[in-house]
Protein backbone atom coordinates (compact mmCIF):
# COMPACT_ATOMS: atom_id res chain seq x y z
CA UNK A 1 0.00 0.00 0.00
CA UNK A 2 1.37 3.40 -0.96
CA UNK A 3 1.83 6.30 1.43
CA UNK A 4 -0.92 8.25 -0.31
CA UNK A 5 -3.35 5.34 0.12
CA UNK A 6 -2.44 4.98 3.80
CA UNK A 7 -3.22 8.67 4.26
CA UNK A 8 -6.79 8.37 2.91
CA UNK A 9 -8.37 7.60 6.33
CA UNK A 10 -6.47 10.52 7.88
CA UNK A 11 -7.72 12.77 5.06
CA UNK A 12 -11.31 11.61 5.64
CA UNK A 13 -11.02 12.45 9.33
CA UNK A 14 -9.59 15.88 8.50
CA UNK A 15 -12.48 16.46 6.06
CA UNK A 16 -15.04 15.50 8.71
CA UNK A 17 -13.42 17.73 11.32
CA UNK A 18 -13.39 20.67 8.93
CA UNK A 19 -17.05 20.10 8.01
CA UNK A 20 -18.00 19.82 11.69
CA UNK A 21 -16.16 23.06 12.47
CA UNK A 22 -17.97 24.79 9.58
CA UNK A 23 -21.32 23.58 10.95
CA UNK A 24 -20.45 25.00 14.37
CA UNK A 25 -19.59 28.35 12.77
CA UNK A 26 -22.96 28.35 11.00
CA UNK A 27 -24.75 27.60 14.28
CA UNK A 28 -22.93 30.43 16.05
CA UNK A 29 -23.77 32.79 13.17
CA UNK A 30 -27.44 31.91 13.57
CA UNK A 31 -27.24 32.42 17.32
CA UNK A 32 -25.62 35.83 16.82
CA UNK A 33 -28.28 36.82 14.29
CA UNK A 34 -31.00 35.85 16.76
CA UNK A 35 -29.41 37.93 19.53
CA UNK A 36 -28.97 40.89 17.19
CA UNK A 37 -32.62 40.60 16.18
CA UNK A 38 -33.67 40.61 19.82
CA UNK A 39 -31.56 43.73 20.44
CA UNK A 40 -33.13 45.45 17.44
CA UNK A 41 -36.60 44.57 18.75
CA UNK A 42 -35.78 46.00 22.19
CA UNK A 43 -34.47 49.21 20.64
CA UNK A 44 -37.53 49.49 18.43
CA UNK A 45 -39.84 48.88 21.38
CA UNK A 46 -38.03 51.55 23.42
CA UNK A 47 -38.29 54.05 20.55
CA UNK A 48 -42.03 53.37 20.19
CA UNK A 49 -42.53 53.68 23.95
CA UNK A 50 -40.68 57.00 24.04
CA UNK A 51 -42.76 58.29 21.14
CA UNK A 52 -46.00 57.20 22.78
CA UNK A 53 -45.04 58.85 26.06
CA UNK A 54 -44.04 62.08 24.30
CA UNK A 55 -47.46 62.26 22.70
CA UNK A 56 -49.09 61.52 26.07
CA UNK A 57 -46.83 64.01 27.81
CA UNK A 58 -47.72 66.80 25.43
CA UNK A 59 -51.33 66.34 26.49
CA UNK A 60 -50.36 66.47 30.16
CA UNK A 61 -49.28 63.66 32.45
CA UNK A 62 -49.45 63.05 36.19
CA UNK A 63 -46.34 62.81 38.33
CA UNK A 64 -47.13 59.18 39.16
CA UNK A 65 -47.50 58.31 35.49
CA UNK A 66 -44.24 60.16 34.70
CA UNK A 67 -42.38 58.19 37.39
CA UNK A 68 -43.80 54.93 36.08
CA UNK A 69 -42.70 55.92 32.60
CA UNK A 70 -39.18 56.79 33.80
CA UNK A 71 -38.88 53.56 35.82
CA UNK A 72 -40.06 51.44 32.92
CA UNK A 73 -37.73 53.26 30.53
CA UNK A 74 -34.81 52.70 32.92
CA UNK A 75 -35.62 48.97 33.06
CA UNK A 76 -35.89 48.87 29.29
CA UNK A 77 -32.53 50.61 28.90
CA UNK A 78 -31.01 48.12 31.33
CA UNK A 79 -32.44 45.25 29.31
CA UNK A 80 -30.93 46.80 26.16
CA UNK A 81 -27.53 47.11 27.84
CA UNK A 82 -27.70 43.47 28.92
CA UNK A 83 -28.70 42.41 25.42
CA UNK A 84 -25.78 44.40 24.00
CA UNK A 85 -23.50 42.37 26.27
CA UNK A 86 -25.11 39.16 25.02
CA UNK A 87 -24.54 40.29 21.42
CA UNK A 88 -20.89 41.16 22.11
CA UNK A 89 -20.38 37.76 23.74
CA UNK A 90 -22.02 36.03 20.77
CA UNK A 91 -19.76 37.99 18.39
CA UNK A 92 -16.69 36.97 20.40
CA UNK A 93 -17.79 33.34 20.50
CA UNK A 94 -18.42 33.35 16.75
CA UNK A 95 -14.95 34.77 16.12
CA UNK A 96 -13.42 32.04 18.28
CA UNK A 97 -15.28 29.37 16.31
CA UNK A 98 -14.21 30.97 13.03
CA UNK A 99 -10.59 30.83 14.15
CA UNK A 100 -10.98 27.18 15.14
CA UNK A 101 -12.53 26.41 11.75
CA UNK A 102 -9.74 28.29 9.99
CA UNK A 103 -7.14 26.33 11.95
CA UNK A 104 -8.88 23.04 11.12
CA UNK A 105 -9.15 24.07 7.47
CA UNK A 106 -5.44 24.93 7.43
CA UNK A 107 -4.56 21.49 8.78
CA UNK A 108 -6.76 19.87 6.13
CA UNK A 109 -5.09 21.87 3.36
CA UNK A 110 -1.62 21.02 4.64
CA UNK A 111 -2.54 17.34 4.76
CA UNK A 112 -3.87 17.60 1.22
CA UNK A 113 -0.54 19.06 0.09
CA UNK A 114 1.36 16.24 1.78
CA UNK A 115 -0.83 13.63 0.10
CA UNK A 116 -0.41 15.39 -3.24
CA UNK A 117 3.36 15.35 -2.76
CA UNK A 118 3.23 11.63 -1.90
CA UNK A 119 1.27 10.97 -5.11
CA UNK A 120 3.75 12.93 -7.18
CA UNK A 121 6.65 11.03 -5.61
CA UNK A 122 4.89 7.73 -6.27
CA UNK A 123 4.26 8.69 -9.90
CA UNK A 124 7.91 9.68 -10.36
CA UNK A 125 9.05 6.39 -8.82
CA UNK A 126 6.68 4.47 -11.06
CA UNK A 127 7.91 6.36 -14.13
CA UNK A 128 11.57 5.64 -13.19
CA UNK A 129 10.74 1.98 -12.66
CA UNK A 130 9.02 1.75 -16.03
CA UNK A 131 11.89 3.57 -17.71
CA UNK A 132 14.42 1.22 -16.10
CA UNK A 133 12.43 -1.83 -17.25
CA UNK A 134 12.17 -0.38 -20.74
CA UNK A 135 15.91 0.32 -20.81
CA UNK A 136 16.68 -3.22 -19.63
CA UNK A 137 14.42 -4.70 -22.30
CA UNK A 138 16.05 -2.55 -24.97
CA UNK A 139 19.49 -3.62 -23.76
CA UNK A 140 18.50 -7.27 -23.86
CA UNK A 141 17.14 -6.91 -27.40
CA UNK A 142 20.24 -5.11 -28.61
CA UNK A 143 22.40 -7.74 -26.89
CA UNK A 144 20.52 -10.54 -28.63
CA UNK A 145 20.71 -8.76 -31.96
CA UNK A 146 24.46 -8.25 -31.54
CA UNK A 147 25.03 -11.88 -30.60
CA UNK A 148 23.12 -13.01 -33.71
CA UNK A 149 25.34 -10.85 -35.85
CA UNK A 150 28.48 -12.30 -34.26
CA UNK A 151 27.49 -15.90 -35.02
CA UNK A 152 28.80 -17.23 -38.33
CA UNK A 153 26.16 -18.18 -40.83
CA UNK A 154 26.07 -21.79 -41.85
Amino acid sequence: MTKSERMKPVKRIADIREQDAAKVVAEYQQALAAQQQRLAELNSYRDEYIQTMQVSGSEGISVVKLRQYQNFLAKLNLAIEEQQKVVRHAEYSLEQKRQQWSHTRGKKKALGKVIHQYRQDEQRQQARKEQKESDEQAQQRSGRAASRQDKPSA
